[in-house]
């Protein structure tokens, strides 16, 4: 009777850790989406002001480019993380189903 406290319990700490996970993706989901908005904006106003400056402009573009890629690289390795953990909770499951 133990074993299935700490199964369940452990379950639940799983799952109180996907959902954190899946709200920290959200809330970057919503950030680089914004980002994405404001450096679609950037690139409209360059190709509209053809000036001097411009060049400057599109190497910050490409910087915060090069952030995102990082960003969604993380967020790659933690969906993968995410997961593991969704099968390891249905292996879980599927013990105690047994029982």
């Amino acid at each position: 009777m133990d074993s299935i406290k700490e199964r369940l319990n452990q379950i639940d700490h799983k799952l109180r850790q996907v959902g954190g996970k899946m709200s920290m993706l959200k809330r970057q989901n919503m950030q680089l989406l914004s980002e994405n908005v404001r450096l679609k904006k950037q690139i409209e106003k360059n190709k509209s002001n053809n000036f001097v400056g411009e060049r400057e402009e599109i190497k910050e573009i490409d910087n915060d480019h090069a952030s995102v890629a990082i960003r969604e690289d993380q967020v790659e390795k933690w969906n993968v993380e995410i997961d593991e953990y969704v099968s390891k909770i249905n292996a879980c499951i599927e013990d105690l189903q047994k029982l």
